[in-house]
């Protein structure tokens, strides 16, 4: 200060931007509550849930792996096989057409072409809830939740989705793989010989032979 008669002048906007500067751009971290953990603790620890999907004639496994494969039978997509709890089915029905077949300990259920469900044999209306099931549709999704499961479909795009608990960790095998975090064998058939051919593996796990 040359002198105590003035006070002195201070450029504000070249301090404020040398402040901006050092604070981070949250832009782009999206909410808060996107970043949290969920509130459901038995999310927090592994054995942790995972995801296959079948999209057309893509499959990728529960171990991440992916593969191609056009059926034309009745496959074994994922099932519990320590304790038999459910089977998850993919059908090949022709025509470019497929559907899924659940099977629990109670209930098989159906999820067919344009969002219909069949029950046990029988066309059902949708929700529809059981002891061991439920089956909602929101908008082009249909999502059946058993226990330790969950399939969704999205109609436009023929898409599934299927989830496992992580309390299924090296107890399934099928289609989408054996969820074990090693992606070396999910191409393992029940026999539990690993191939490296996907037609061989995939034959393997035919519901029935009456496609060959």
């Amino acid at each position: 200060m040359k002198s105590l008669k003035y006070l002195p002048g201070i450029d504000m906007v070249h301090h404020y931007n040398k402040i901006r500067s050092f604070i981070p751009d949250t832009s782009k971290w999206g909410k808060i509550v996107d970043n949290l953990p969920s509130s459901d603790v038995s999310t927090w620890m592994p054995p942790f849930d995972v995801y296959g999907t079948v999209e057309g004639n893509r499959f990728t496994t529960f171990d991440g792996k992916t593969y191609q494969f056009n059926g034309r039978c009745s496959y074994v997509l994922a099932g519990d096989y320590m304790d038999g709890n459910f089977s998850i089915i993919l059908d090949y029905m022709g025509k470019q057409k497929r559907r899924v077949i659940i099977t629990t300990t109670q209930h098989a259920v159906q999820l067919l072409p344009k969002n219909k469900l069949r029950v046990d044999g029988a066309i059902t209306e949708m929700p529809y809830h059981t002891e061991d099931i439920s089956v909602i549709n929101e908008g082009d999704d249909v999502t059946v939740t058993g226990r330790g499961f969950t399939v969704r479909h999205n109609q436009p795009t023929d898409m599934y989705d299927i989830g496992l608990s992580g309390w299924y960790f090296g107890k399934t095998g099928g289609l989408l793989g054996t969820y074990n975090n090693e992606r070396r064998d999910d191409l393992m058939m029940p026999s539990r010989q690993l191939t490296n051919d996907v037609t061989s593996f995939a034959d393997s796990w035919e519901v029935n032979d009456r496609c060959r």
